[in-house]
């Protein structure tokens, strides 16, 4: 409380009015740092005047819009999606390969055994059949005489004979040999015998080809040619 006579002070000793202005007569002090404020420095927020019965509330700095937090939520959702999305690739591409490998590994097996068989069937020793023997002329006779012509499809063949001069009264000779048709050099030997009868077989071997018997004897005779026997 203070007398009505009395003038209000600002605190410094300076008699003011209740509104705050200076009494009359006197001139208001420009400058001062309860009327107009400091002069705010470089960077600074101007200071507003304090008013004697009112609370000083600094200034709140800018709030920021819906619209920027909304953007970067957008941002950072987008950006885990994608993040989500190459881990799940990654982990499809890693298995598929997995399986590739085990699939040819599981294969391998096989192609070995089936390589193995091959190389044990190619160093297999090849094993030759004997030709089958076969009879490709038969024929009696007696003295002088040409066969009909054999064919021999084998390199080897057999000449069987017999021969008997009881007909003949004495011992006589059989004497027989292969020829070839238009070769006149070609003479294999077959026989040379001489008595009163006998019998041999004679194994020749220059086949494949055709050819007949040349038989001279005074005595009866048979002759027997078979393809494919070499003994």
């Amino acid at each position: 409380m203070y007398d009505q006579g009395q003038q209000p002070s600002d605190g410094w000793g300076t008699p003011r009015s209740r509104s705050g202005q200076p009494p009359a007569g006197q001139a208001p002090q420009y400058g001062s740092d309860q009327q107009y404020g400091q002069a705010p420095l470089f960077g600074q927020q101007p200071q507003q005047p304090q008013h004697p019965y009112m609370p000083y509330r600094p200034p709140q700095p800018p709030k920021k819009g819906k619209k920027g937090r909304i953007v970067l939520f957008s941002i950072l959702g987008l950006f885990l999606l994608i993040v989500i999305v190459g881990i799940a690739g990654g982990n499809k591409s890693s298995g598929s390969a997995a399986a590739s490998t085990s699939t040819t590994v599981a294969a391998a097996p096989s192609t070995a055994g089936a390589k193995a068989t091959v190389q044990a069937t190619t160093q297999a020793p090849a094993t030759t059949q004997a030709p089958a023997k076969k009879v490709v002329l038969t024929v009696e006779g007696n003295g002088i005489k040409s066969t009909k012509s054999f064919t021999i499809s084998s390199g080897d063949y057999s000449v069987a004979y017999t021969y008997d001069c009881a007909s003949f009264g004495t011992s006589g000779n059989f004497i027989a040999d292969v020829q070839q048709s238009g070769n006149d050099l070609f003479d294999d030997p077959v026989a040379n015998a001489m008595g009163d009868k006998g019998q041999d077989t004679t194994y020749l071997h220059d086949g494949p080809g055709t050819f007949y018997l040349s038989v001279n004897s005074e005595c009866s005779w048979t002759v027997k040619v078979t393809d494919g026997d070499n003994g």
